[in-house]
């Protein structure tokens, strides 16, 4: 019985999600359809909110049955073997303190700065993977941590990246500190998707563990310096650059 009330409230979480994807008016290329030109927002919400409740009474007996599942987790190499040197990059692998470790929970992770070799301003990549995210272990969203430490969000926005084989989404936010300024990409990526909004991440997490019995994933961030009096796009160049060279190497550390 308390196995079912902890699986009632995990399906109202997912329930919640939607009813956030549907406020924030959301559109991603990974969704199949898309509902756009909706004339009356609030029955929009209520069909959402009727159906998520048809679908928690239907499937919450089945996720009492999956609860006791282990995730097939695929085979994939480890983030020590990253190489920190590739084309014109050359990079130096960093750390991260056990408290936050055992913050986050990540399964194995990858951090460090990268330079090109005519350039002096370096893009620090940082990806954490999660081999499950059931029990407790789940991406913690860079939406609420990158601001602090005196740093202020000065725009959000999704933008299309063009640079890697295959075109995707990312999140794009530029930080400001006083003078000082920081460009930053950031996606979820894993299981064949890249997706820039969590709460529909959290969504294919729950839709993956009952259809592929996979929830694994991972959160990949990267981060460079708008030097005062330059333009921003020649720091989105440089991520861009980051992207077309290290991109078509993830699929082996970060599972499709």
């Amino acid at each position: 019985m308390l196995l079912w009330l902890n699986q009632l409230y995990n399906w109202y979480h997912i329930v919640h999600y939607m009813l956030l994807l549907q406020q924030q008016n959301y559109h991603d290329p990974n969704l199949e359809q898309q509902h756009l030109n909706q004339q009356n927002s609030e029955s929009s919400i209520s069909w959402y909110l009727w159906v998520g409740l048809v679908l928690l009474v239907i499937a919450a007996p089945f996720s009492y049955f999956y609860e006791g599942r282990t995730d097939n987790v695929p085979d994939r190499i480890d983030f020590m073997n990253f190489p920190i040197k590739n084309n014109s990059w050359e990079g130096k692998q960093k750390s991260l303190d056990s408290d936050v470790l055992d913050t986050l929970k990540v399964t194995d992770y990858f951090i460090g700065d990268f330079k090109q070799a005519d350039s002096n301003i370096p893009v620090n990549f940082y990806t954490a993977w999660y081999e499950e995210q059931r029990k407790g272990a789940s991406i913690h969203s860079p939406r609420t941590c990158l601001p602090g430490g005196g740093w202020e969000i000065q725009s959000h926005t999704i933008e299309e990246i063009n640079s890697s084989s295959i075109p995707f989404n990312v999140n794009r936010v530029v930080m400001q500190m006083g003078r000082s300024k920081q460009l930053v990409y950031y996606w979820f990526h894993g299981r064949n998707r890249n997706i820039t909004n969590e709460y529909l991440a959290k969504w294919y997490i729950f839709l993956d563990s009952l259809m592929l019995n996979r929830t694994d994933g991972a959160l990949v961030r990267l981060v460079t310096y708008i030097p005062d009096g330059t333009d921003t796009s020649i720091a989105d160049e440089r991520l861009n650059d980051f992207i077309k060279d290290f991109y078509p190497l993830l699929p082996d550390y970060i599972p499709d």
